[in-house]
């Protein structure tokens, strides 16, 4: 979790002041997506590095996955040090079952117009408090000088006391 960021900095106190139980936190850098998918096609069977160039100063999609009561509750946040033209994200939660996390049971997608940040945020109400294993994807896009710039992250969360 990068706390360098004093949006990103006062959503993680805003949570973690409210009692819950924080169960996963990540922040992950937005990279240039274009040249990220060039260089994946030029690359296809090595591992792509991506040049520092491509990120955009201080950008970052960061995610808090966290039990309230007979819920969990995904938090998304998108922050930038300066003002973007247009972001996006995508966000779901799904539980292991038939060797697979596609089974999905929250999700939600947000736009945003001009800001530095803006957040995504949903619940799933748990049916029971069976320990079951969960996965969320929060995918985002950021756009800024006409640059397109992207991030992913991705949490996994086994035992957690709250069933389908």
């Amino acid at each position: 979790m990068d706390l360098s960021d004093p949006n990103v900095a006062a959503h993680d106190a805003k949570i973690r002041k409210s009692g819950v139980k924080v169960l996963s936190a990540t922040t992950t850098p937005f990279v240039d997506a274009d040249a990220r998918e060039k260089k994946d096609k030029e690359n296809k069977n090595s591992d792509v590095a991506i040049a520092p160039m491509l990120y955009p100063s201080g950008c970052g999609l960061s995610v808090w996955v966290y039990q309230d009561g007979g819920r969990i509750i995904s938090s998304n946040l998108t922050s930038c040090p300066f003002t973007f033209s247009t972001a996006d994200m995508d966000s779901w939660l799904g539980f292991y079952a038939w060797f697979s996390y596609n089974n999905h049971v929250a999700s939600n997608v947000t736009y945003s117009g001009p800001a530095s940040s803006f957040t995504n945020d949903y619940a799933y109400w748990c049916a029971n408090g069976n320990n079951t294993s969960y996965r969320t994807e929060t995918y985002g896009e950021v756009y800024l000088g006409g640059t397109r710039y992207s991030a992913a992250a991705y949490d996994e969360l086994t035992n957690v006391p709250c069933g389908t």
